[in-house]
């Protein structure tokens, strides 16, 4: 059952009223959004009027339809003049922006999105670097032994947290000595995206900090492979090395959402 907010008209008191305007249309856009994603509801069901959702969540008619057109830009609803919206397949047509949503449910759901988001950038980033062992220059070589350099510094020192900025900062360099310029936009808005959401940073460092604990210097090792095949333009090893070092991470991701 969608469980909504009550009242919230002493927030509508406060000073600054439009920031707290997005920041409602937010919160209303996130329940529907997760009862959606969760199948509380179902695909062709229609969403309760206007009126109805301003008055069952406290806010007014104007923050419902900013919420609204959220999900319709996410491809979750389908609006009508006149017309109740009607929840889509999200499946079929919702955005990748919902994947942030879908990892950070349970079950599993989460647990399949996360196995699926790993499996995709495992083809991004191993395409990447096939492709950079046969075009990296003098200079990315010695930009990827840098970073690898840098990752056993922080290897010793047991830093966690430096650990995963030098990883994403290492699939980067792959992606530059790749000289695409479609890989390298792709890249950006997936390191962005996984910086932005808190608690994937977060699950990134727990995660290097066991390693660390059981194997200190695994993950520079993997690195220090990729970055050998690369050297010597072994494509293919290259390609399937970053894989299988996704596919690991997506199954401790996987395992930690269903858990």
């Amino acid at each position: 059952m969608l469980k909504l907010v009550g009242p919230l008209g002493k927030y509508l008191k406060m000073k600054f009223q439009t920031a707290l305007k997005i920041d409602l249309s937010d919160a209303v856009a996130d329940q529907l959004r997760r009862a959606i994603l969760d199948g509380e509801i179902s695909p062709g069901e229609s969403l309760p009027s206007e009126r109805e959702l301003s008055l069952s969540f406290g806010v007014n008619r104007a923050t419902v339809r900013e919420a609204l057109t959220e999900l319709e830009h996410q491809g979750l609803i389908a609006r009508r003049q006149g017309a109740r919206c009607r929840v889509l397949d999200f499946r079929a047509s919702g955005s990748v922006e919902l994947l942030r949503d879908l990892m950070d449910g349970g079950g599993a759901m989460a647990a399949d999105a996360r196995r699926s988001f790993f499996e995709v950038l495992g083809m991004l980033y191993g395409g990447a670097a096939e492709r950079a062992a046969e075009r990296a220059t003098d200079e990315n070589r010695k930009a990827l032994l840098a970073t690898i350099a840098a990752l056993e510094e922080a290897e010793t020192a047991r830093d966690a947290e430096a650990c995963v900025r030098l990883q994403r900062e290492f699939v980067q360099r792959v992606v530059d000595a790749s000289g695409e310029i479609a890989l390298q936009l792709m890249s950006n808005a997936v390191l962005r995206g996984a910086e932005a959401r808190e608690e994937e940073t977060r699950e990134g460092v727990a995660r290097a900090g066991r390693l660390l604990a059981v194997a200190p210097h695994a993950m520079s090792t993997v690195h220090r492979q990729i970055a050998t095949a690369i050297a010597r333009g072994d494509g293919a090893t290259a390609r399937e090395t970053i894989t299988r070092m996704l596919r690991f991470a997506g199954a401790a991701a996987s395992a930690e959402a269903g858990a």
